[in-house]
Order: structure tokens, then sequence, then C-alpha cells
């Protein structure tokens, strides 16, 4: 009789336990000290070799205009010591944000605004890495389309997926190919299949194939992920993602999809719409869960060998592809 109400609980408990695995497979959210101000800071990506954190900082802790930053570092760890701005990329008129750059560090594109409230795409070139971001120019084709925002690409660069803006605050999705880099982008479509009413484009991986956005959802902003097999595919049905606890927005993942830097809105400020502070979260690597069913114990949290009664294979989807 024993044995058959440890099997009822297993059952309950592991049914509970794999219904909510999603945020144990990520540690939890730290905010990175080091960047973060008074004044906000947001709209994040890391270059692929994961020595460079891009980001935008309010002007003010009120907000004015957003300007890109970087910060650095020489080894794989979170810490990015050398934080500076962008200075050649400054511009008084609006903000600069939304960067996405290369994977040789030498092509930017990013969203800037122009008189009248206009977002329009850009991208800016350098000779090396150590040389200053040239005069940025428009990407005229995508501009075309009217407010555009939020351009990621793939890591060849011959697919951007990007928002058009209805009006001021709602966007739909996007996507332009191109058969070259050197070439305007062509094959411009909305992405129908995954736009309701107000999504925005967060981060495309390197292939191309998984996109990750977030939509408003009745007033609140989820996060959400979709698969294609091909770039000249359709997404498939968009999973929405619980990896991290509520109120924290992805920003961009590192090239191994294996961290991610986060986005919390500060409530405690006067101005809470403007000002975010970034943060970090880990992929915990491990194939297993472990289970301390029988002793009842609760002490293992599925991540420990200690006291195990079972161990289950870890989903694979867990983590960018």
């Amino acid at each position: 009789m024993r044995f058959q109400n440890n099997t009822v609980i297993f059952s309950a408990v592991l049914i509970l336990v794999i219904s909510s695995l999603a945020f144990s497979d990520w540690t939890e959210p730290v905010p990175l000290s080091e960047i973060n101000t008074e004044f906000g800071e947001g709209w994040t990506f890391l270059s692929s070799d994961g020595m460079t954190l891009y980001f935008s900082r309010w002007e003010t802790p009120a907000g004015h205009y957003a300007q890109l930053y970087m910060a650095t570092r020489t080894t794989q760890i979170d810490y990015f010591p050398g934080v500076t701005q962008i200075d050649e990329l400054t511009y008084t008129g609006g903000h600069v944000r939304s960067a996405w750059v290369s994977p040789d560090n030498l092509r930017m594109y990013f969203l800037r605004t122009e008189p009248g409230a206009i977002r329009r795409i850009k991208v800016s070139k350098r000779e090396s890495v150590s040389s200053p971001w040239e005069e940025p120019q428009n990407l005229t084709e995508i501009n075309n389309l009217g407010n555009v925002d939020n351009p990621k690409l793939s890591s060849d660069e011959l697919t951007i997926v990007f928002n058009v803006y209805l009006n001021k605050s709602d966007s739909l999705l996007c996507q332009a190919t191109r058969s070259d880099r050197y070439l305007p982008f062509t094959n411009i479509r909305e992405i129908s299949e995954l736009n309701t009413s107000n999504e925005k484009a967060v981060y495309l991986s390197l292939d191309g194939l998984t996109l990750y956005f977030a939509r408003n959802d009745d007033g609140a902003s989820h996060n959400y992920m979709s698969k294609r097999p091909s770039i000249n595919s359709y997404f498939g049905t968009p999973q929405l993602l619980n990896y991290w606890p509520e109120k924290f927005g992805l920003g961009c993942f590192s090239p191994d999809g294996k961290t991610a830097y986060l986005l919390k809105n500060d409530e405690t400020t006067a101005e809470p719409g403007n000002h975010t502070d970034i943060y970090v979260s880990h992929y915990i690597f491990d194939d297993r869960y472990y289970f301390d069913i029988v002793k009842s114990t609760n002490s293992n949290n599925g991540m420990s060998t200690q006291t195990t009664f079972a161990a289950f294979p870890k989903a694979d989807d867990t983590i960018p592809q």
C-alpha cells in the first residue's frame, strides 16, 4: 500500500514538476550593476565573440532621447568593466537604439528617430574594429514602408526581420531577404502568420529560422518564440516563453544561446516607462532532471543528484536553436 501511495504521489508531483520546468532551466536573473544607472538602459545586442554588449541609455532619468553605448570585456564572464558612449553615432534630434552588429563587428544596423518622430533604420560601417563608425546611411528599401524599427538580421545579413508601425504604438512584424549583403533587400512581406495586433521583433537566431518577439496580450507584454524549417517557409505556431519571472522582457541571447540578457522595468522611478535595467540569466546545462519523491523531503529542485529517486531526460527546446 505504501508503494501504491508513493506511486500516486510520484505521478502527481511529476506532472506538476514537468509543467513548471521552463524557468528552472535558467538561473534567476541578476542585474548588470556595472552598466545599469539611474538613467535607464535597454535594447541590448551581444557581439558574436561575446566581448561587447551594445545597448542604449536614456540621456536623463526622465527619458528624453536614448543614445548608443557599448560595454566591453576581455573574458567570457558577466562583468563588463568598460562602458563608453558611441559618440560618432550620437544624434541630438532623436533616439539611436536597437543595434544589430555583424559577426565581424564592421557593420551596424540600428534605429534612429528623425524630425517628425519618423523611425528610420540606418546602417553604419567601419574599416576595422578599432576604427570609428562612419556616417550612417538609410536602408531605403525598408524605410520606404513608413515608420520602421527593430532590425534583426541573420548572421549572413541576407534576412532581416523588422517592425512597421501602424500608429504611434502598434506595429507589425515584417521580413525581407536578399541574395547578397551588398544588394538592397527585396521580397518584403508581412509575417502575417505571427501578427495579431501589436508585436515587436526582439531576436532572430543566427540562421534566421527562430524568431523571438514580444506581443501585447490585453495590455501585458509577453515573450514568444516561433520556428520555421527554412528561410522561405512560414513561421510555426508561436510558443509562450516562461523561462523567467513575469515583468522580465527578453533583450537578446548570446550566440550560443546559453546566456540571455533581459530587461526589467524599474517601477520605483518617477518615470517608470522610461527606466529599464539590464539583467543576465544563464541556461543550466544538464540533460536530466532528478526527483526525490519517495522520501518527500521537497529539497530537490530537479537539478541536484542528491537523494535522487529517478532521472528523466530534459527537453531540448528550452535553449535557442
